[in-house]
């Protein structure tokens, strides 16, 4: 199974994180679950394999769209794969899809929406431009110049709120609110109002968010955990309380998790 990042041009780069393409050339015999910790990203994807199933806000498995927009996801997630898997998919800083879209993100939190129904015809080329092309270069060209277009069109200033997502992302979510009003020199309840309006989450939730994130990504890593080491490495005050947060977002201990998860890591060609 291949699952390879692509950088983003210089104008796009205040936008999107990086471009992917996730494929499996051979058709799977047998499903497979993968599953995903919030990363804090949100996403656009195109699906040109066969469609796949993933749990919605319900948590409940269901058919995904051709091509899709999804907001921030506040809980693990998991995806059923089957027959041939072939996507190519754009994530998108956290303050970015507002940016571009002008679209008030606690609207598609915890949703998958399908891209005709915000943008209607006007993307069904982009979605035949991404299937035909015959590379992942052309793929991601073609919805590389979209965003682009898109981008260049319009034009943009960074706020408050795209600095401080910056900023909660480089301390892996490992900062008070009251430390970013103050880094910004900005009021508090203003920011939290617009920090809500583009990211979909309140600025204390989503720092709680980030730092469970880089936890899982911790753990991923280590071939045998030090669990007081995690526990300081995620900024929390002591182990009960990562627990509690690490269930919340996670819906597993620690411990469980570690031993069981199923990441997309554990079923790419190495």
């Amino acid at each position: 199974m291949l699952y390879r990042k692509y950088r983003p041009c210089a104008a796009l780069q205040p936008f999107v994180e990086c471009y992917y393409i996730w494929e499996q050339g051979q058709k799977l015999m047998d499903p497979i679950q993968v599953e995903s910790p919030p990363n804090g990203f949100t996403a656009m994807v195109f699906v040109y394999g066969d469609r796949y199933k993933a749990e919605n806000g319900k948590q409940q498995m269901e058919q995904v769209p051709l091509c899709f927009l999804t907001g921030q996801l506040t809980a693990t997630y998991h995806l059923q794969l089957s027959g041939k898997i072939g996507m190519a998919g754009v994530v998108f800083k956290p303050s970015a899809i507002s940016s571009i879209f002008r679209i008030p993100m606690p609207e598609i939190t915890n949703q998958r929406i399908p891209l005709d129904s915000i943008f209607g015809p006007e993307v069904c080329l982009l979605t035949e431009q991404v299937a035909d092309a015959t590379s992942h270069f052309g793929k991601i060209s073609a919805i590389e110049a979209y965003l682009l277009k898109k981008v260049l069109t319009q034009k943009f200033s960074l706020d408050a709120v795209d600095y401080a997502v910056d900023i909660i992302m480089e301390r892996k979510g490992i900062i008070s609110v009251k430390e970013l009003t103050q880094l910004l020199n900005i009021n508090r309840r203003q920011f939290e109002r617009k920090f809500i309006y583009k990211v979909g989450l309140s600025p204390k939730y989503y720092c709680r968010l980030k730092r469970l994130g880089h936890v899982c990504s911790l753990l991923v890593a280590k071939k045998h955990p030090d669990w007081q080491d995690v526990v300081y490495e995620g900024g929390f005050y002591d182990q009960s309380h990562f627990i509690k947060d690490f269930v919340e977002f996670i819906q597993q201990n620690p411990s469980l998790y570690y031993k069981q998860h199923k990441e997309l890591v554990n079923f790419l060609d190495r």
